[in-house]
């Protein structure tokens, strides 16, 4: 066993430091991180780590600290989820072991880093998932109640010093982790073979979540959301939370919604649902609370309100794009925010278009918000791309899949190609809307008035599939891997980079919309009131092939 795989089964807290990384310990930031992951406060610890890669993308000692903590962050959530161990009490320890295989068949031949798919570190991370079980409270409370501490901790320090063959196929990583399995019968760890499937399947939640801070084995409950939120609909009453100042605030309420209705607004600050504190609870798992079957209720308590407030849950369209047509003695200008790409954006950006030709109006220019926007479909953004570049080059894509090992270009006659436009960014713009706002600085600039402006980009360069498990019965589970690595129309990496503005602004919220209003203003000038531009169309056919980037 290599040093490597050592260092990731005792899952140390700090690793070794790099030269010049010193001063980093004396970061107070960084010192409130390593408290939080030492308390096992994955999810403060997620943010902590975050806020320094905010700072510098390449950071190596941040970007470990937030790859370890959103694993165990994904792990609790994992085994907090009903429908997960739902899922689990149905699988025999034959079909947990196919649907294991099957795992490390699909990332051994999807993934584009060769050296990270290696069967041997594919089963390494298995064992590190299954060590970090033994310590998680829900994992133990549903499945190892019973099991001495002593027994555990045998069998944890057995786990370090399991040893890591070579592997030549799949089916020989089966055997080995039926191998630990078995050792952890004898050892007194398994009261009943039915407690053999919740282990199995640790080892393909570890291989898929440890690959890179992207892989996520996903739960029932997870796929489910994910696939709502992709088509534009999900069951909920309307509303969408974050947090402030380490408290669970309401950050948007959906227009004519069961939360709009009730008097619910943006700023609010939630304390309980269904009678339950929200102080402890990680953020996923409130707003799991609040999602729930259409026509069931849920009751919230907000700070502003002396009354709990029932809403009823029912199935809602959120829509990823909001636009308004503003005027500036008489010059007309769209102000298009692109929120996340669904399905059904490449359309709501057309509808917003087309609000303008079907009067008669002459655009002179759009401002595009891509501020916050993390993602979603690649496809999506390649198409809304399109609307705006009528020829070149969008992304250049390197994948063992031949469909996504190319140059994507612009095929379609663009709607607003020679408009002036104006392009927002923060550091929250990530994935997909990196796509969209990289070609557009690089490809669009070349010959049509384009201005980049706002902070630095998320810095996420790679597509993600999610691959539904045929092994796990009636398709209840997934994989969410990368299959894709992405590099801007220049060939630079987007991944630990981002796309740096043309203009970059430390302003933020409605001083530099302001401003670029400003931009915009100055560089349609040149040009008139305004150039036509041609009405869009119906959607066009989809790219093969289901791209999911978050």
């Amino acid at each position: 066993m290599n040093l490597l795989h050592r260092l990731l089964l005792l899952g140390l807290t700090v690793a070794f430091l790099p030269a010049g990384m010193a001063a980093d310990l004396t970061d107070r930031k960084y010192a409130l991180a390593v408290e939080a992951e030492r308390e096992s406060q994955w999810l403060k610890a997620c943010r902590l780590y975050d806020e320094l890669l905010r700072k510098d993308r390449t950071h190596p000692v941040a970007r470990l600290g937030y790859q370890r903590c959103l694993r165990r962050l994904y792990q609790s959530l994992r085994h907090a989820d009903p429908s997960y161990r739902a899922a689990l009490a149905k699988l025999s320890v034959t079909q947990a072991l196919d649907l294991l295989e099957e795992t490390v068949g699909v990332l051994a031949t999807a993934h584009p880093d060769r050296e990270r798919v290696s069967l041997e570190a594919l089963f390494t991370h298995g064992l590190v998932e299954v060590r970090h079980a033994l310590d998680d409270p829900e994992f133990l409370r549903h499945h190892l109640a019973s099991v001495k501490p002593s027994t555990l901790s045998a069998f944890k320090i057995r786990l370090i010093n399991w040893p890591v063959p070579a592997f030549s196929s799949k089916t020989q990583v089966r055997e080995q982790v039926l191998a630990v399995i078995r050792a952890a019968a004898r050892e007194g760890l398994l009261t009943r073979p039915a407690l053999m499937v919740p282990l199995i399947l640790e080892f393909a939640a570890g291989a898929t979540n440890a690959i890179d801070e992207y892989g996520l084995f996903l739960t029932p409950g997870h796929l489910a959301f994910t696939q709502a939120m992709l088509k534009g609909r999900v069951t909920q009453p309307g509303l969408e939370i974050g947090l402030r100042d380490e408290q669970v605030q309401i950050t948007y309420v959906y227009p004519k919604s069961p939360a709009a209705e009730a008097g619910l607004v943006s700023g609010d600050r939630l304390q309980r649902i269904n009678g339950v504190e929200l102080s402890d609870l990680p953020l996923e798992a409130i707003a799991e609370k609040l999602r729930g079957p259409a026509g069931s209720t849920v009751e919230i308590e907000v700070e502003r309100l002396r009354e709990p407030v029932k809403l009823v849950r029912r199935p809602l369209h959120l829509p990823s794009v909001e636009y308004a047509r503003e005027e500036y003695e008489g010059t007309v200008i769209l102000r298009l925010r692109i929120h996340y790409f669904a399905e059904s954006t490449p359309q709501e950006v057309k509808d917003a278009l087309a609000s303008l030709a079907s009067t008669g109006e002459v655009l002179a220019g759009v401002l595009l918000d891509l501020r916050g926007n993390p993602g979603g479909l690649f496809e999506s953004a390649i198409r809304i791309t399109e609307l705006f570049l009528d020829e070149g080059t969008i992304v250049i894509g390197r994948s063992p899949f031949k469909k996504y090992d190319r140059t994507f270009k612009a095929t379609n006659p663009g709607y607003v190609t020679q408009v002036p436009l104006v392009v927002l960014v923060d550091g929250d713009t990530a994935s997909a809307a990196e796509v969209l706002a990289g070609a557009l600085k690089e490809t669009r600039s070349e010959r049509f008035s384009t201005l980049v402006m706002g902070q630095t980009t998320y810095g996420k360069g790679s597509i993600q599939c999610v691959v539904p498990l045929e092994k796990a019965g009636e398709k209840a589970t997934a994989l969410r891997i990368t299959v894709a690595k992405l590099f801007s129309p220049t060939n630079q990496p987007y991944t630990g980079k981002g796309i740096v503005p043309h203009l970059p602004s430390t302003l933020e919220g409605e001083a530099l919309l302001n401003e670029a209003r400003r931009q915009l203003l100055e560089r349609i000038k040149p040009m008139g009131s305004g150039v036509p531009f041609m009405a869009p169309m119906a959607a066009g056919a989809p790219l093969p092939g289901p791209m999911v980037m978050d």
